[in-house]
C-alpha cells in the first residue's frame, strides 16, 4: 500500500536537499581556500595561524557531517520514512538554536562588527528566515496528519 505524500513533506525535502547539498559545497570550498591562504599571525598567542587552520578544519568537518545527514534526512522524507521526521524534528531543533543564537548575538553585540546597514538587514533577514523555517518544521512535523503520512502511530491510547 503505497502512501500519498503531501506537497509540503516535498518541498521540505526538496529545500533540505538543495540546502544541504549547498552547505557540502560551501564547506569544500572552505577547505579549499584554508588549506592554501596564507593566515594573518595574531599578536597574542590565542589564535595562531595553525590553531586557526586547525578549528576551520574541525567546522569544516562538523559542516560536511551535518550536511551528510541533512541529505540522508532529505532522501528518508521522499521516502516517508518515520526517522526521516525524527531526524528533521532534531535538525529543525538544533537550526532553530543556531539561528536564534545568532540573531540575538547580532543585535547585542551590534557595535562589535560595525556593519554596514544593508549587510545588517540582509544578516537578520537570513536569521529570521531560518528561524521561521525551523519553527515551522517543528510544528508541521508534529501534526497529527503529517504524522500520518510517515505512518506513526497518530494516538497513543490503547484500543
Amino acid at each position: 500500500m503505497a502512501r500519498k505524500r503531501s506537497a509540503l513533506i516535498t518541498a521540505s525535502a526538496a529545500l533540505v536537499l538543495v540546502g544541504s547539498a549547498a552547505d557540502i559545497s560551501l564547506a569544500v570550498s572552505l577547505f579549499i581556500h584554508f588549506s592554501s591562504a596564507q593566515l594573518p599571525v595574531s599578536q597574542s598567542n590565542v589564535l595562531q595561524p595553525s590553531t586557526l587552520r586547525h578549528l576551520m578544519y574541525a567546522m569544516g568537518i562538523v559542516d560536511v557531517g551535518l550536511s551528510a545527514w541533512g541529505m540522508v534526512t532529505g532522501i528518508g522524507l521522499l521516502l516517508l520514512r518515520e526517522w526521516a521526521r525524527i531526524s528533521l524534528i532534531v535538525l529543525s531543533a538544533i537550526l532553530l538554536v543556531i539561528f536564534l543564537r545568532a540573531f540575538l548575538f547580532m543585535i547585542l553585540a551590534a557595535d562589535v562588527f560595525k556593519r554596514s546597514g544593508s549587510t545588517r538587514t540582509a544578516a537578520g533577514m537570513f536569521e529570521v528566515i531560518g528561524i521561521l523555517l525551523a519553527a515551522f518544521w517543528l510544528w508541521f512535523l508534529n501534526r497529527r496528519t503529517t504524522r500520518a503520512q510517515f505512518g506513526a502511530a497518530t494516538d497513543s491510547t490503547p484500543p
